[in-house]
């Protein structure tokens, strides 16, 4: 049985039912800087619901950051509320880690709405020199960490949207074709993937010839 271990320090509204999350643990779960970590929260009079959420603060933060849609069983209603208790696992879980960038190569992260959250993880830790990050969304107002990834040294942001025009610096449509675009080599460049399967299906089928890191939990 599942005991609370962590308390919801900050829950914010930042985008089209787009959520930040901040919970304060017990003891600081063990991970790389890419993973993902299951967390579970009580429902009266239910069994605990468990969810599995990429990280976006780095490790060894005080508090561990989770970005989350508001379309995972409704997250404004579901979630504990500030100050509430939930339990986090112990450790991270998956293959798409810092660990996994060749040094050698461009490390080009591709991501689609919340999946941008790993390699928030990754650029906050141990950031590349050189480093190329797309991040699809349908609107503006969704480009949660704009502002932040566009200061980073050494990163190239690139903003993706699909509904209305891209901001300045930004492509608009969808990352696959995006990413497709910009004429990278499979001998200089290596892809990190996160976020919707489909956009994950695309660009595995159409650029098989890159070395692809990306977790499959669908």
């Amino acid at each position: 049985m599942k005991m609370a271990n962590a308390v919801v320090r900050g829950f914010t509204r930042v985008g089209n039912n787009l959520f930040v999350l901040q919970l304060e643990p017990q003891a600081q779960p063990r991970f790389r800087a890419g993973q993902y970590i299951e967390v579970a929260f009580p429902r009266p009079g239910e069994n605990w619901l468990n969810r599995h959420y990429s990280i976006a603060s780095p490790p060894n933060a005080p508090l561990l950051q989770l970005y989350v849609s508001g379309g995972d069983d409704d997250v404004a209603e579901v979630w504990p509320k500030l100050g509430e208790p939930l339990w986090i696992a112990g450790e991270g879980l998956g293959l798409l880690s810092i660990d996994a960038i060749n040094p050698e190569r461009l490390p080009v992260m591709v991501s689609t709405g919340t999946g941008i959250a790993p390699f928030l993880s990754m650029l906050r830790s141990k950031p590349p020199a050189r480093a190329v990050l797309l991040h699809g969304v349908r609107h503006r107002a969704d480009l949660t960490f704009s502002e932040e990834l566009s200061t980073l040294p050494g990163l190239r942001y690139i903003p993706v949207t699909s509904r209305e025009p891209a901001p300045d610096g930004g492509i608009s449509g969808h990352v696959q074709d995006a990413l497709a675009s910009l004429g990278l080599s499979p001998e200089s460049s290596e892809l990190l993937l996160c976020g919707n399967p489909q956009m994950i299906r695309d660009i595995a089928v159409r650029l098989a010839q890159f070395t692809l890191h990306y977790d499959r939990y669908w």
